[in-house]
């Protein structure tokens, strides 16, 4: 699953707060499916 903007996905206010910091929110959802997917 790819990652989506987060606009997308949060009320848009918060996204705008959080657009700083986007790129490790999308790291962090990236590496929580990676260990959902190996099961832990």
């Amino acid at each position: 699953m790819a990652a989506r903007p987060l606009k997308e996905i949060i009320e848009p206010g918060w996204a705008d707060a959080l657009e700083p910091v986007a790129e490790r929110v999308a790291a962090m959802g990236d590496f929580l499916r990676a260990e959902i997917a190996a099961g832990r």
